[in-house]
């Protein structure tokens, strides 16, 4: 692994593929068969994957990843890897428990830095079941059931009472102490709502409170 990749590597990102290839000339590696590679919280799986040396690029044609947890899943098509942090480009994902996935982001670029427990997303669309609700430019989004300053992954729900029940919650770290989450929320056949959730911690008490309108 350090002939290959170089000592910064050797510590950062472990790799396992069925069968590896290195041309010396153009200092590209080829990973083919159950490639599977592991960075930080972060599991990336493909049946091929090409390791440019000069660029620092791992780069495929669907390349699948997720959280260790599996909280977090998606697709990227290309991986970056640089010193501190790791770039996906052309990225699908959600955290969608269900069989079926209802509801995902896609996102030009999303960004990992391996002190934060979070993803950085540029130019994002929320899509629920194939039709685009919303726009985000910026937001960060957690990579597991921690909750992290910033906008929270949306919940999306479907019945026969409210309909399609989209839920965009955005997490406030007020004090060490004290917390806000505000939750707007659309159903389709109910209408427009939004739930806050203020939770306060003592040294012998706690509680929260809670304010729903619709």
């Amino acid at each position: 692994l350090i002939l290959l990749f170089g000592t910064s590597f050797s510590d950062e990102i472990k790799f396992e593929a069925d069968t590896t290839f290195f041309d010396s000339k153009k200092e590209v590696i080829q990973l083919q068969g159950n490639v599977s590679l592991t960075y930080e919280n972060l599991l990336f799986e493909a049946d091929k994957v090409k390791y440019d040396r000069k660029k620092n690029i791992f780069s495929s044609n669907k390349l699948s990843f997720s959280s260790l947890d599996k909280y977090l899943y998606g697709t990227s098509k290309e991986l970056i890897v640089a010193d501190e942090a790791i770039s996906l480009k052309q990225v699908e994902f959600s955290t969608c428990p269900c069989a079926d996935k209802i509801w995902w982001l896609e996102s030009e670029e999303i960004l990992f830095n391996k002190d934060d427990d979070f993803l950085s997303a540029k130019k994002s669309k929320l899509v629920v079941q194939g039709t685009t609700l919303a726009y985000i430019d910026k937001a960060n989004f957690p990579i597991s059931t921690d909750r992290k300053s910033g906008i929270l992954l949306p919940e999306v729900s479907l019945n026969e009472r409210s309909g399609l029940d989209v839920k965009l919650p955005v997490y406030i770290n007020l004090k060490e102490n004290l917390d806000l989450t505000v939750e707007p929320r659309v159903m389709t056949k109910r209408g427009y709502g939004v739930t806050n959730k203020l939770r306060y911690l003592g040294k012998n008490h706690k509680g929260f409170f809670n304010l729903s309108t619709l």
